[in-house]
């Protein structure tokens, strides 16, 4: 009798188990997502179906320089940002005339809802951001500067999660092996060019942007983005990256031995890729292991990396060895890319 007690018990609890969980997981449906992305790029999007989430400089700099003034890292460093965080799923809407369903058409259930709930922290990541702007507008710039930096610094990276998994599922079934290829097609390309740029861009983002912490309250940025070690250079080739990715017809015009030599270059970068996503996990927790921003404020930087512990060492090894290698490699493939555009 007990054990025919305890079994009817364990059913019990089973199904308890079963549709509790059940009710906790949304099912949503591809029409759900594209209604979600619909409304954040209808409210904060641009003409080119991606992100404007700039600040208003007349309201900050009221008959300044804006390159004199702390807000200038917003239009110099943040849009592109926030462009190359998102490109992959909003530029592959872009083409799409600003639709997302045909990108999602093939997804499973299970990405599905994945997909949908990163883009609802984005939405309010979003709200997050756009709370603290108006705060620094209306305080003329005087309020709110670090704290919208911050909202900024969150966005971006629910971006980078959000692209990250629209990337994984979304070149599962619209995924193009150059090394297969003898015809270089635009939307192949673009949507490699979106892709590299997301991958490349988090790493001045992880490495530099991140640990900004403006030290003059009325400061300029030129000096601080003059001295950057990654971003000034990121920021150059990303801008001229993302005016040739809005053209509605990016090839025309392009000589046919140039789209011979933008292939080839995309099958080495392809080839490589799988290796500069391992190397930049490596990266990552190498960064865990320092504290980049004391680096970065030192005064003498060799002699701080020299009173650094043997672990510390070999962190800044690892980070040196991936930026001057891998990173340095994508940058300079990119930048090929686009010279032959």
């Amino acid at each position: 009798m007990k054990k025919k007690f305890a079994l009817i018990l364990i059913c019990i609890l089973s199904f308890g188990i079963f549709f509790f969980t059940g009710c906790n997981e949304t099912n949503y449906t591809k029409e759900d997502v594209e209604n979600l992305y619909s409304s954040i790029i209808d409210e904060y999007g641009d003409d080119d179906g991606l992100l404007n989430l700039g600040i208003d400089i007349s309201l900050v700099v009221e008959g300044g320089i804006i390159n004199q003034d702390k807000a200038y890292i917003f239009p110099l460093v943040y849009n592109k940002y926030i462009s190359c965080a998102s490109g992959v799923c909003f530029g592959s809407s872009q083409r799409q005339g600003k639709t997302l369903i045909y990108s999602i058409n093939n997804f499973e259930q299970e990405e599905i809802n994945e997909i949908y709930n990163k883009l609802i922290r984005v939405r309010e990541s979003i709200k997050s951001f756009v709370n603290a702007k108006y705060i620094f507008e209306n305080s003329k710039g005087n309020l709110y500067y670090m704290e919208t930096i911050e909202t900024l610094n969150t966005l971006i990276s629910d971006l980078y999660s959000l692209n990250d998994s629209f990337s994984e599922y979304y070149f599962k079934y619209f995924y193009t092996d150059f090394s297969q290829e003898s015809v270089l097609a635009e939307g192949s390309l673009k949507d490699f060019m979106w892709y590299q740029l997301c991958s490349i861009s988090k790493v001045s983002f992880e490495y530099e942007l991140k640990t900004f912490k403006m030290s003059n309250p009325y400061g300029e940025i030129e000096t601080w983005f003059a001295n950057t070690q990654l971003i000034k250079d990121f920021i150059a080739i990303s801008e001229r990256a993302i005016n040739y990715l809005k053209n509605d017809n990016l090839l025309a015009g392009v000589f046919e031995n140039n789209k011979a030599l933008i292939l080839d270059i995309l099958k080495n970068i392809q080839y490589e890729m799988s290796g500069f996503e391992s190397e930049y996990s490596l990266f990552l927790r190498a960064l865990n292991n320092v504290n980049i921003r004391e680096y970065f404020t030192s005064v003498n930087q060799d002699a701080y990396k020299e009173s650094l512990t043997n672990l510390e060492k070999s962190s800044f090894e690892i980070i040196d060895s991936f930026i001057e290698g891998r990173y340095t490699g994508f940058m300079e493939g990119l930048t090929s890319i686009i010279n032959y555009l």
